[in-house]
């Protein structure tokens, strides 16, 4: 039995599942706010389980992790230790475990305490940039209300002058006084 030679790219006629392209093929209609929007609401579902997830660990495992010695007691007192705080209970826990399993425990922030920051980090990342982005979008609305309302306001006063819009003269008269208005 031959192993079955699969195309990197697929015929336009085959229909591809997504899962060994991640998604690459398929046509996405999205705008970068609701991108941005859509990324914000991810990262705080995973915020949301993370803290969940921190929640259900036990004192003892939140600064703690196992290592091997793998220094003599001679190099460990030349250098710093880590100071923690935390409450007496959690310090004698973390003791008799490493008492109990032969290790000696550094200590150290348990990883999910480390993604959950640099969720949130990114989280107010996103959010910023969404707001940016809105406030730019809002900004390019409203610039384009105020040229229809220019020119609303030009067409009605030559009709109010009794002109013709379509005459070639009082277009080029208002394509002047737009540019004017464009050029500052």
């Amino acid at each position: 039995m031959s192993a079955q030679i699969v195309p990197m790219h697929p015929s336009p006629n085959q229909q591809p599942n997504g899962f060994g392209t991640f998604g690459c093929l398929a046509p996405v209609d999205i705008t970068p706010l609701d991108a941005l929007l859509d990324d914000i609401h991810r990262t705080q579902a995973h915020i949301l389980w993370l803290e969940h997830f921190i929640a259900t660990i036990e004192p003892a495992q939140v600064f703690a992790s196992p290592a091997q010695t793998t220094t003599s007691e001679h190099e460990q007192s030349r250098f710093s230790k880590p100071t923690i705080q935390g409450t007496p209970r959690v310090f004698a826990q973390i003791d008799r475990r490493s008492k109990a399993t032969n290790q000696s425990l550094r200590l150290a922030t348990h990883p999910a305490i480390t993604t959950l920051q640099s969720q949130q980090a990114h989280l107010v990342d996103a959010c910023y940039k969404a707001t940016m982005l809105g406030i730019k979008l809002d900004q390019i609305d409203f610039s384009r209300s105020q040229a229809d309302r220019l020119l609303a306001a030009i067409q009605s006063t030559v009709t109010s002058l009794g002109h013709d819009q379509s005459d070639p003269t009082v277009q080029s008269i208002i394509e002047q006084a737009l540019q004017t208005v464009q050029n500052g």
